[in-house]
């Protein structure tokens, strides 16, 4: 007899020409001490036995509910259409190549409370098979965001509401995490333990070394670019007036997704107009644009950055980070 007061917890992987490990993984999961509702396996055209071993594991367990694409969708649009095929009450993300240790979900239950977002501890594991020392994923606030990476998928479980609220923003293309980070931290609705609960593996051909998840694009630098003064280098395009689309791209992002939550709960969040305005301060990229958003740095510097300490050499680092900011990202021009 099915218990009610067990959630219906939905598990949402999705896959490319990862055979080598996924057995593994699947297992791990398979083998979670609170039960698992469904895994959504979604492979995006993989050219290996990935689709052959997900159709193994369907055979033996009724839970597994995979699809594969015709075509490549690209790792983040997979997610987003897979993750939209789920019915639990809560949400998992997982890679193809990691491995859970067997209390992950039921601790990630424990700790959400009334939240919107849980997350796990991880211990890295390297092409060589050697344990790292464990990355410590700690509380960001949401004006961190803009300086710095997002929390990793595979360390989430959310509830569906958070999923109801992102599904409304997808088309902004934000990584898949990044995404439901920013938004349960906007909520201020988020919660980690300090127990590790995967095992994330690092090697070559990590789903995440194909597709780029940052918001502001990586940038190949001309070695003849990288040898010029900075402050001729920025001083030189402003004048041109010349912008990169990268940055563009990127902070529109932003720009987007902060415009529409601020719409949609009447500015929950205490600087969220703030950071609209930097925002689309930063994607202008004009002269007096970066000024103010310098400006803005220094207002929300409490916030943004985590200096223990202030003193003349900090300030200093917080005003100038637009700056430095902006010449380590304008090489696509």
């Amino acid at each position: 007899m099915e218990d009610k007061n067990i959630k219906k917890v939905s598990v949402v992987m999705c896959t490319y020409n990862g055979e080598k490990y996924l057995r593994e993984q699947l297992d791990s999961i398979l083998n979670q001490t609170y039960p698992i509702y469904e895994i959504i396996i979604q492979d995006d055209a993989s050219t290996d036995r990935t689709w052959e071993i997900i159709l193994e594991y369907e055979l033996k367990y009724e839970i597994i509910k995979p699809f594969k694409n015709k075509t490549s969708l690209s790792f983040n649009v997979n997610f987003y259409d897979a993750v939209l095929k789920t019915t639990g009450d809560y949400i998992a993300f997982s890679d193809q190549d990691d491995i859970w240790l067997p209390k992950k979900i039921e601790v990630l239950i424990n700790i959400l409370g009334e939240k919107l977002l849980a997350l796990g501890q991880d211990v890295v594991l390297f092409n060589d098979n050697r344990k790292t020392s464990t990355p410590e994923i700690k509380n960001k606030t949401l004006e961190q965001f803009f300086i710095r990476s997002s929390y990793p998928g595979h360390a989430m479980l959310f509830r569906k509401s958070l999923l109801e609220i992102a599904k409304n923003v997808m088309w902004i293309e934000l990584a898949h995490d990044n995404l439901f980070s920013l938004i349960a931290i906007y909520y201020n609705s988020l919660t980690i333990t300090d127990e590790v609960l995967q095992i994330w593996r690092r090697h070559d051909n990590n789903l995440t070394s194909f597709y780029i998840d940052d918001p502001i694009e990586v940038i190949n630098i001309d070695p003849q670019k990288k040898k010029q003064n900075k402050l001729i280098f920025v001083i030189k395009n402003l004048i041109k007036g010349k912008k990169s689309m990268s940055i563009e791209k990127g902070f529109n992002k932003y720009y987007e997704l902060f415009s529409y939550l601020d719409n949609y709960t009447n500015s929950l969040h205490p600087n969220s107009k703030k950071l609209v305005k930097f925002a689309k301060l930063m994607k202008e990229q004009t002269f007096l644009g970066y000024i103010k958003a310098s400006f803005l740095c220094f207002r929300l510097r409490k916030e943004m950055f985590d200096f223990k300490h202030y003193h003349l050499k900090t300030y200093y680092s917080v005003f100038t980070y637009v700056y430095r900011f902006w010449y380590d990202h304008r090489f696509d021009m």
